[in-house]
């Protein structure tokens, strides 16, 4: 994942993995844009696609586990905010950014979480799109915020039940068109 958002967003300084002190998890991901004094600090989730309904229990543990990793990583930073400086990752304090967006970019499996004030969820191809596009981190990311990029029934796809019969049996279910 990494690698690939270097490919198509090459106009942002990115760095990851980051190294954190234990017991807090490392930063998968660091984006930052001086002149808009923006910083990305995102927790990056590649799961496969699931083969089966089961497999969504898991998936779906795997994606509130990283929001969990988030919450960690962004309550050790508020309380040393000098912390990436002094690593050299940065080169101010977090808190001399105006903007600070904590991020867990999932590929693959996406799970609805109500966004905070402080983290939120974003999909990994909304999320590189997004980067590639924009020359501002901050308009990417509060564009992303929005969550415009969603689809929606009517506007982006519909859904209908198509019936199949085999033998004389026949199955109901729903289906997923664009639109």
């Amino acid at each position: 994942m990494l690698d690939d958002l270097r490919q198509r967003c090459p106009h942002y300084a990115m760095q990851g993995p980051v190294p954190m002190p234990k017991p807090v998890p490392d930063i998968d991901l660091i984006v930052t844009d001086e002149t808009a004094s923006t910083i990305v600090i995102a927790e990056l989730k590649w799961m496969r696609k699931t083969l089966r309904p089961v497999e969504m229990i898991e998936r779906d543990r795997e994606v509130l586990k990283g929001i969990r990793q988030l919450e960690q990583v962004c309550q050790f930073l508020m309380d040393n905010p000098d912390h990436l400086r002094a690593q050299g990752k940065l080169p101010r304090r977090r808190t001399d950014y105006e903007h600070v967006h904590y991020l867990l970019v999932a590929r693959d499996h996406w799970l609805w979480v109500e966004p905070t004030d402080d983290i939120a969820i974003l999909e990994f191809e909304a999320f590189s799109t997004a980067l590639s596009r924009v020359e501002s981190l901050h308009s990417a990311i509060g564009s992303l915020l929005s969550y415009e990029w969603l689809p929606v029934e009517g506007r982006d796809f519909t859904v209908q039940y198509d019936r199949a019969t085999a033998n004389g049996v026949s199955i109901e279910s729903e289906v997923f068109y664009a639109a």
